[in-house]
């Protein structure tokens, strides 16, 4: 059977994003002493040294210039947003909760895609998204209440608009676009983090040069796959992400999950299986996996 080589690949990058999201989080746990806000800036700050550090002596500046740099701010702005919008959440309710909600992100992404930028919209990513938003409630749990379910939605949607804005800009080259979003994302949260810095220390140097290596790779890897694919069938493999952290808590702490847990889990797998499916039969079968209009 032909597959549809474009889509494959988007979602095998996107496959591969899920996987390194968490070993950034877990990564970012190494400096919590440290206020979110900090996290956040010193992230972006390695984050643009080390991508200045390869793009310049092999390509030059060039590779960095953009004829949208209206868009790349404001995706990046998405991606200082979303933190903003956590620590906010953070002081509203049951954090648990917050990022929860928050895992609606690529159900979120789905409707912006389709009403934005007229995607097709695909059956199998869909149930991959609300599978997802039901999983994640299941694996990380928390108490409802209305402040957090609102900042949740926030930072769910800050992340969508990042997703729909890389679709927008996927003509642009991948070093310009890494370098807006560190731009972007750094210079508010460096307007800002002065009220809260903590003196960093030397031993935690590896572990800010490692989030800023993460980070390159994950919106790299975010980037190379909407390039290649819609976002209304690749977003929705990002769900699989709380199972990948339930994964390594879990097997940090030597203990097993709980029932819902492992509920919560099966049904993101089920939906990211049905995602990958939508992808793979010939474009004359497609219609059993999709609805809708056409990719754009």
């Amino acid at each position: 059977m032909k597959t549809q080589r474009g889509e494959v690949r988007a979602l095998l990058l996107m496959f591969v994003a899920s996987v390194l999201w968490p070993m950034l989080e877990h990564s970012g746990a190494l400096l919590m002493r440290h206020h979110a806000f900090q996290i956040v800036f010193l992230r972006y700050a390695a984050h643009l040294v080390l991508l200045l550090a390869i793009v310049l002596p092999v390509a030059g500046p060039s590779k960095l210039r953009t004829k949208r740099a209206g868009l790349q701010l404001l995706r990046g702005l998405c991606m200082f947003c979303m933190p903003l919008w956590f620590v906010l959440g953070r002081d509203a309710g049951d954090v648990r909760w917050v990022w929860s909600i928050f895992w609606t992100m690529p159900l979120l992404s789905v409707i912006a895609a389709s009403l934005l930028l007229r995607e097709r919209l695909y059956r199998g990513a869909a149930i991959a998204a609300l599978a997802g938003a039901a999983g994640a409630i299941a694996i990380i749990g928390g108490e409802a209440g209305s402040r957090a379910t609102v900042f949740g939605i926030a930072m769910g949607g800050s992340a969508a608009g990042y997703m729909v804005l890389s679709r927008l800009l996927r003509d642009e080259s991948l070093p310009a676009s890494l370098f807006y979003t560190a731009i972007g994302a750094g210079v508010p949260t460096g307007l800002i983090v002065w009220r809260v810095w903590t003196p960093v220390i030397a031993s935690e140097v590896l572990a800010i040069l490692m989030i800023g290596a993460l980070s390159l790779l994950i919106l790299g890897a975010i980037d190379l796959s909407l390039e290649s694919g819609p976002v209304s069938l690749t977003v929705p493999i990002l769900a699989l992400i709380p199972a990948w952290e339930l994964a390594i808590t879990f097997s940090a702490n030597h203990t097993q999950p709980g029932l819902r847990q492992l509920v919560g889990t099966v049904a993101i797998a089920v939906g990211s299986a049905c995602c990958c499916l939508a992808a793979w039969p010939e474009r004359a079968q497609r219609n059993f996996f999709e609805f809708g209009g056409q990719v754009s």
